[in-house]
C-alpha cells in the first residue's frame, strides 16, 4: 500500500508522498483514517523515521493530513484540502 522503489531517481519521502496522496484523492484513505505511525511506516517500508516525517510534514502542509498530539496522523476531512 505504501511501497517505494529503491532504485527510483525520485527521493523516498516524494515517493511517499505522492503515494500517500493518491491513495487519499481515490477514496482508498477515507477522511478520518488513521495512518500508520511515523516508526510502523518507517519499519514496513524499510526507510527511515526521518523520511517518513518529512513526507508527513508535506502531506500536512498539503492540508491532506492533521496530526494530533499523542493520537498519531489521519486523514483531513474534505472541507480542509479545499
Amino acid at each position: 500500500m505504501f511501497d517505494v522503489v529503491r532504485k527510483s531517481a525520485i527521493p523516498l519521502a516524494d515517493q511517499l508522498v505522492a503515494r500517500v496522496s493518491e491513495l487519499i484523492e481515490s477514496g482508498r484513505l477515507p477522511a478520518g483514517s488513521r495512518l500508520p505511525s511515523v516508526r510502523q511506516l518507517a519499519r514496513r517500508v524499510g526507510v527511515s523515521v526521518y523520511t517518513v516525517t518529512s513526507a508527513f510534514e508535506r502531506l500536512a502542509g498539503k492540508g491532506l493530513i492533521d496530526p494530533r498530539a499523542g493520537a498519531g496522523y489521519f486523514v483531513a476531512p474534505l472541507r480542509s484540502r479545499l
